[in-house]
């Protein structure tokens, strides 16, 4: 798996990975990338909170690569949200400073937070945290360079003890 990451992250970053964009229903993927956590969830006694409005727009992305972002984020929430802690995906329609409308996606957690000396490198690769648990460094960058492949934008807030905000936009069709 570290090899497949390592060698997906590459690709990504000299653009030799190729987008399948499609048109599709962002509250199904959202609904499915929370179902695969549910097991992890439930051992450590966490609640998994979809607050995705059913009448969003479709929207318009790779649905393999933003289901790998999807998964990744709410793993992470769940990896490092204490026991009877709660993870909760929001999304909204909105318009940036493009006057495109796009989707902004959150995945929120009640865990620990991450420290401010980290906070603006996780999304580079190799970069981790000293905490317990903690992973390859990969799947944040992994994450950045899928999104900015899209041409969107992602990015977190996080205050120590409060919990962290990973959010990211998504094209609506």
């Amino acid at each position: 798996k570290l090899v497949n990451d390592i060698l997906d992250v590459s690709r990504l970053e000299s653009g030799q990975m190729p987008l399948n964009l499609k048109t599709w229903s962002l509250p199904d993927l959202i609904a499915d990338a929370l179902q695969v956590q549910q097991v992890l969830a439930q051992d450590k006694g966490i609640v998994l909170e979809n607050c995705v409005p059913g009448e969003l727009p479709l929207i318009q992305a790779d649905e393999s690569l933003l289901r790998r972002v999807l998964q990744n984020l709410v793993g992470n929430a769940v990896k490092f949200t204490p026991p009877g802690g709660q993870v909760k995906l929001t999304a909204e329609l909105t318009m940036l400073a493009s006057a495109q409308p796009v989707v902004l996606i959150s995945v929120h957690d009640n865990g620990p937070g991450i420290p401010p000396e980290i906070q603006s490198k996780l999304f580079q690769k190799f970069v981790t945290g000293s905490q317990k648990g903690r992973g390859s460094g990969l799947g944040l960058a992994f994450c950045k360079l899928v999104i900015e492949a899209h041409g969107q934008q992602i990015w977190l807030d996080s205050l120590p003890g409060q919990g962290t905000v990973v959010t990211f936009t998504v094209a609506a069709a």
